[in-house]
């Protein structure tokens, strides 16, 4: 594979409503292969996680790993400390159950985080913005930014 690998993780509460749009959009990424998704399913009662599983078995790719973890103490914060110990690729980007991300998200990003002095970005998604979901932002966490997060759970919940 050329390029770095991200592990895309995915925290939802009761997101079943909302998660079809964005496990297709997922699904559509140029530069897909090699990479993983990571569901964390933080306490949720809707079915998200089978409902997100038999999406992902219509719509997904085999280039693209695909998996489903539960969560169980509730909150943002521990639903992606959960992703970030699942992930097993070299990059992780936090995707909520709301956000689409640009088709060539994973070909601009490596370059961005290339910069040694860039741990960690985020900003608009118009992509996003021009469809009825409203999650605007996406945040992209390098291994080493990660290992600082995870030992100071204080400072993890980085966004809105």
């Amino acid at each position: 594979m050329k390029g770095r690998a991200f592990s895309v993780v995915i925290c939802t509460f009761n997101g079943a409503a909302r998660i079809e749009p964005v496990l297709t959009a997922l699904a559509g990424l140029n530069g897909g292969a090699g990479h993983e998704i990571v569901l964390v399913d933080n306490c949720s009662t809707d079915g998200v996680a089978a409902i997100a599983s038999a999406i992902w078995t219509q719509v997904g790719r085999p280039a693209i790993d695909f998996r489903v973890i539960s969560e169980t103490t509730q909150g943002l914060s521990a639903a992606r400390r959960a992703g970030v110990r699942a992930a097993t690729r070299e990059i992780v980007v936090f995707c909520d159950d709301d956000n689409l991300l640009s088709s060539d998200y994973l070909e601009v990003a490596p370059p961005i985080l290339a910069d040694q002095p860039i741990g960690a970005t985020g900003g608009p998604n118009p992509q996003a913005a021009a469809s009825s979901l409203n999650m605007f932002t996406t945040t992209t966490l390098s291994r080493i930014s990660l290992r600082a997060l995870l030992q100071s759970p204080q400072i993890f919940h980085i966004g809105t």
